[in-house]
């Protein structure tokens, strides 16, 4: 999530355990997954068996700041859960090495639900989505690293995450979760089963009727830098009482350290990359801190680093202390356990 620091923290962990063997091009890498996944080892522990679509090249995007920027990446087949899902995986040439490419296996592998209960028949199912960087995630990387990692370099990745405060699953807990994962994504198969059904079922109603609908006009936007904003000003429901957060109010959280108006936080809500300016620059990186956002995700969705805005720590402490403690106790551990490698540009 972007309110919490669990990617920080994931991250710090594994870039402080040595990256092991080389993958020289796709044949290694899709052998090495195919040696991974056919072992007893895997069989044996881990519930899911997805099929691979495996490539090496990576997806190339712009951020927040404009800065064009290229990252290796899982994701599953739209609309298809359960035991077998279809999975992707696009390695960057750069990162051909097994720590990455355990990673992105990992991905493939872990935790998606946490059941809650049965799906009442035609409702949407009320089962809660996990995090992409959560304890269920980090438990399966860690026994992959374990298992299939080149050398012993590769065994302390559970005393990094220790070290960083990663919350890990056991092995054993890892299986339990994805068995439970399993069952809640087979009510969504359920769901998107019956969905299709219906719209073959009005597909074919309106072809024996002759009905016509008019062909859809308009265009899907894309996603601007202001919007994301919007998404985080709506992610706090509630937090002034019943609606949702306003304009006014978060520009009331960030005044104290520097004065804006409601004015100021639309301009930046409709902004469509970041700004040049450096006071706006400023409040927007508040409006962050104030809601106690995670710096990794602030850099990389964003583009934002209090170093750029012109803001340090001190500043920030009037608006959020507790995420202030929070940042200088992991720089602190980073300190501790350096990184030994640094590869930003991975999911």
């Amino acid at each position: 999530m972007p309110d919490s620091v669990e990617t920080w923290r994931l991250y710090a962990a594994e870039h402080s355990v040595p990256l092991g063997k080389t993958i020289n091009d796709l044949d290694d890498l899709q052998a090495f997954y195919d040696d991974v996944m056919s072992s007893d080892w895997w069989r044996t522990n881990i519930p899911y068996n997805p099929t691979l679509k495996v490539e090496v090249a990576g997806h190339h995007f712009t951020n927040g700041e404009g800065i064009e920027q290229h990252v290796s990446y899982q994701e599953y087949e739209p609309q298809r859960y359960g035991r077998a899902t279809p999975s992707k995986i696009s390695i960057l040439p750069e990162h051909l090495c097994d720590m990455i490419a355990l990673h992105e296996l990992a991905h493939a592998v872990q935790p998606r639900f946490e059941y809650v209960r049965p799906r009442q028949p035609d409702r949407i199912p009320e089962h809660r989505a996990l995090s992409a960087h959560g304890p269920g995630f980090a438990g399966v990387f860690a026994e992959l690293v374990r298992e299939f990692g080149d050398g012993a370099i590769h065994d302390d990745l559970r005393d990094a995450y220790a070290h960083f405060g990663v919350p890990c699953l056991s092995l054993s807990e890892y299986v339990a979760a994805a068995e439970s994962s399993i069952a809640a994504e087979a009510d969504y198969i359920s769901m998107h089963e019956e969905t299709e059904a219906y719209l073959k079922e009005l597909a074919a109603e309106r072809e024996r009727t002759g009905q016509v609908l008019p062909t859809p006009q308009g265009r899907i936007p894309t996603m601007t830098w202001g919007d994301w904003l919007r998404f985080v000003r709506g992610k706090h429901y509630g937090r002034f009482g019943p609606g949702r957060m306003t304009q006014a109010q978060w520009a009331d959280m960030v005044s104290p350290v520097e004065r804006c108006t409601r004015k100021q936080i639309s301009l930046l809500e409709r902004a469509e990359k970041m700004p040049h300016e450096v006071r706006l620059r400023r409040i927007a990186m508040c409006m962050m801190v104030a809601l106690g956002m995670d710096p990794i995700w602030m850099r990389h969705t964003l583009g934002l680093v209090r170093w750029d805005c012109g803001i340090d720590l001190d500043e920030l402490r009037v608006l959020n202390p507790e995420w202030v403690d929070l940042v200088e106790e992991l720089n602190r551990l980073g300190e501790e356990r350096p990184p030994r490698w640094t590869a930003d540009s991975y999911d």
